[in-house]
């Protein structure tokens, strides 16, 4: 009987580090997704302030380590281009999201996984101590 618990243990173990990855996995997206928005939303203030100058002005713009100088009107459809990415990019992240969070779900159903209340916890920990005292 030893062996067939142990493989049980090792099943239990597996389920739950499978589980915790998922989490893990789950939490890395949405910490992409917020990057990827707070670069959007500067990416906003930018093309909101250049849209409110003239065209012919000059500006200058970071590319890798060198400034280049640019008029307002060329680096406007640049800078529209890579929001537009980013855009796109944030979408597929969420869709992500969504599968990452329903294979969460069903791996969490199939393997009967909850989390237990406050309650249910200090229980278990009460019985491991009582447990522990009768040795």
């Amino acid at each position: 009987a030893d062996m067939s618990d142990a493989k049980a243990a090792d099943d239990q173990k597996a389920i739950v580090e499978h589980f915790q990855k998922l989490r893990d996995e789950q939490a890395s997206i949405v910490s992409e997704i917020s990057r990827i928005e707070e670069e959007i939303r500067e990416y906003d203030r930018v093309l909101k302030l250049l849209n409110e100058l003239d065209g012919e002005r000059t500006c200058h713009h970071l590319v890798s380590d060198s400034l280049v100088e640019m008029k307002v009107k060329e680096i406007v459809p640049f800078l529209t281009n890579n929001h537009e990415k980013l855009s796109k990019v944030k979408d597929t992240l969420n869709e992500n999201l969504v599968v990452k969070g329903k294979e969460l779900n069903a791996h969490k159903e199939k393997h009967n996984i909850r989390f237990l209340t406050e309650k249910e916890a200090m229980a278990m920990r009460q019985q491991q101590i009582e447990a522990q005292s009768k040795k």
